[in-house]
């Protein structure tokens, strides 16, 4: 078992053992934490680890709070889907090698929520569309990254409503504090939201998505995104490379 998978089995075994709650403050306990070894590691090797042991946390706090919020609110959210990990092609672009991975993407007849999970330490700065930038570390333009993201997957389900409604969301786990300097307008077109508001502002309008079509494509998906995955991989790798 990968870091990725080890970290959220035992988040969701801490979550269905002990509630959420707990669960979040685990989170937030082993942030960055690795149990030493008698296995020497480099320390490119180390980084390595905690990312996607950090990344891994954020996206699988985010999970267990939609599922908490779905088994609280059983008629609302019964047809809701959570989706983790989504591996897509562009159909549009049948001779390229592009794929991409959603972090967590959320259906819901009235929107599709695609989150992009960050968990950076330290001091952050969030500016133009959505460039995160640190005070100590690289910075990434997540605003780039979750389009990209919303773009694939409107071209892999978009059959599935006549007016397809997304909401790009910045979801932030981490121990640092983030400071949003960004028009309001992007504000709005990427919200930053954290463990204490990351369940507002759902949207209340009309349904547009159909949801049977819809969750059989998703169920589609995934089952192909395990299958890409160690693809995805080699092409994330040889991507780094250049």
């Amino acid at each position: 078992m990968g870091v990725k998978e080890a970290v959220r089995t035992k988040l969701l075994s801490i979550y269905k053992e002990h509630g959420l709650n707990v669960a979040i403050q685990v989170g937030y306990e082993v942030l960055g934490k690795m149990h030493r070894t008698s296995i020497e590691l480099s320390e490119e090797r180390e980084k390595y680890i905690k990312t996607n042991m950090n990344g891994e946390i954020s996206e699988t706090v985010l999970e267990i709070i939609l599922m908490e919020y779905m088994k609280l609110h059983p008629e609302q959210t019964k047809e809701w889907h959570i989706s983790k990990g989504l591996i897509l092609r562009d159909p549009t672009k049948r001779n390229s090698r592009f794929m991409t991975e959603l972090d967590l993407t959320l259906f819901t007849p009235k929107c599709v929520y695609v989150y992009e999970c960050k968990s950076y330490a330290g001091e952050k700065r969030i500016i133009g569309k959505g460039e995160i930038i640190r005070l100590n570390g690289n910075s990434c333009d997540a605003f780039r990254q979750n389009a990209i993201h919303v773009t694939t997957l409107h071209n892999n389900i978009k059959t599935y409503s006549s007016k397809p409604l997304y909401q790009m969301r910045l979801f932030d786990f981490s121990r640092g504090s983030a400071q949003d300097d960004r028009e309001q307008k992007y504000k709005d077109l990427l919200p930053y939201v954290t463990v204490g508001n990351v369940l507002n502002g759902f949207s209340t309008g009309e349904d547009v998505w159909y949801m049977p079509a819809l969750l059989k494509a998703v169920k589609s998906i995934e089952a192909a995104s395990e299958r890409l995955r160690p693809i995805h991989l080699r092409y994330v790798k040889e991507l780094h490379n250049k």
